[in-house]
């Protein structure tokens, strides 16, 4: 994964989905960055969710066949997919 959808927006109590975004390399995004994980997109590097739900297949982490429920406040991992 080389690429990651950025979201301008700083507030996480503003985000939405309908918020832009832009991509850019992966070796720029910094710390508390908010980014668009689109559904078949790779989640780009280790974070937390903040907004939104989804699974994810760890497969490739764990050996899980079974895709795994991401709630508001837990782990992503980098890697990974949303499916």
């Amino acid at each position: 994964m080389t690429k990651a959808n950025l979201i301008e927006e700083t507030d996480a109590a503003k985000l939405t989905l309908s918020l832009p975004f832009k991509e850019i390399a992966v070796e720029l995004l910094e710390l508390k960055d908010f980014v668009m994980i689109q559904p078949g997109g790779a989640v780009p590097t280790d974070g937390l969710v903040v907004f939104g739900r989804g699974c994810c297949n760890e497969a490739m982490l764990t050996g899980e066949a079974l895709p795994v429920q991401k709630e508001i406040g837990m782990k992503a991992y980098g890697g990974t997919i949303l499916t």
